[in-house]
């Protein structure tokens, strides 16, 4: 595994310690926070990819309207096959 060291120095450090909760550590608190933002952005290009998808696939489009509106308060009934 490749190591990284970055200095945070000054007015950075002093926000972030701000922030941390006094229980972690601040290298496990900016391993998760850079973590969580790569989660964030990962999403973001799934969000953007599935938006494409729905644009391009309009039955795809339709039946999640159909479910977006689904009564879920009222019990479902069941059709024989």
């Amino acid at each position: 595994m490749k190591a990284t060291t970055i200095k945070l120095e000054g007015k950075i450090l002093q926000e972030i310690d701000e922030i941390r909760p006094p229980a972690t550590s601040l290298t496990a608190f900016v391993k998760g926070v850079l973590h969580s933002e790569y989660q964030r952005r990962k999403m973001r290009a799934a969000a953007l990819e599935y938006s494409k998808f729905l644009s391009a696939s309009e039955s795809e489009a339709e039946f999640l309207r159909e479910w977006e509106e689904a009564d879920l308060d009222r019990p479902v009934r069941r059709t024989r096959k």
